[in-house]
């Protein structure tokens, strides 16, 4: 006798739900189709950080192609100051082979006189500069804070843009470095300086040292110079 209301509730219940699902699936279903060079544009600066300007210079086409669409993805070898081949994804169809040149302006980070190889970078080693971008790769470029207190893996003459893989990005904690050590139990917080004796970024566990006893634990890095001990796995 009462599995009919059962039934008749949880029937009220679906469909509400289902037209919910119906709605959240309609809002996802369709990118937003654009032209080419926004496609392009939009597509160096998801990979090269926001701020950044760019301007579709030139745009190669085949013939018969659509003129909308939903994504473009960049060679992965491209990189700026030369013609640079992307895949243009339409909403439908097949994908299209096209050739931009751009030119593209962000702030960045160049060396302000010769980096020798092994050299820690002091802040005034480099500059940060707005300017066009030739000759780097599509993709995100480290800042200032980033590059300050790096160090150098490939010598750089002055002036050149300092890109990944011509140094060694410091991490917010590396080894040697003096750090404050935090264990936290409920209400209670302690703290204390302490030494790394390895390096990593937020989220890394680590091991940290008291130069005082010599005694060592392991901890968690929270931020720069900060590292929670007690609770690391």
């Amino acid at each position: 006798m009462r599995t009919a209301p059962t039934t008749s509730v949880r029937g009220r219940l679906a469909l509400p739900l289902a037209a919910l699902l119906l709605a959240a699936a309609t809002l996802h279903a369709a990118p937003a189709e654009v032209s080419a060079r926004e496609a392009i544009a939009q597509a160096v600066v998801a990979r090269m950080g926001d701020g950044v300007t760019v301007e579709v210079i030139t745009l190669s086409l085949p013939r018969g192609a659509p003129d909308r669409f939903v994504e473009a993805r960049p060679d992965p070898a491209a990189r700026l100051g030369r013609a640079i081949r992307f895949t243009l994804v339409p909403a439908t169809g097949s994908r299209v082979v096209a050739t931009a040149t751009l030119r593209v302006v962000a702030d960045h980070v160049v060396a302000g006189r010769v980096l020798t190889r092994g050299m820690t970078v002091a802040a005034e080693d480099v500059q940060v500069v707005r300017a066009e971008l030739q000759h780097v790769p599509v993709r995100r470029l480290p800042t200032g804070e980033q590059v300050v207190g790096s160090r150098v893996l490939r010598p750089l003459p002055a002036a050149a843009v300092v890109v990944p893989g011509t140094i060694a990005l410091r991490r917010a904690v590396e080894p040697g470095d003096r750090i404050t050590a935090v264990a936290i139990a409920g209400d209670i917080r302690v703290s204390a300086e302490m030494t790394a004796t390895d390096g990593g970024d937020p989220g890394d566990v680590i091991r940290v040292v008291n130069t005082g006893t010599r005694r060592s634990l392991r901890g968690r890095v929270i931020a720069e110079g900060l590292v929670e001990v007690g609770h690391a796995r």
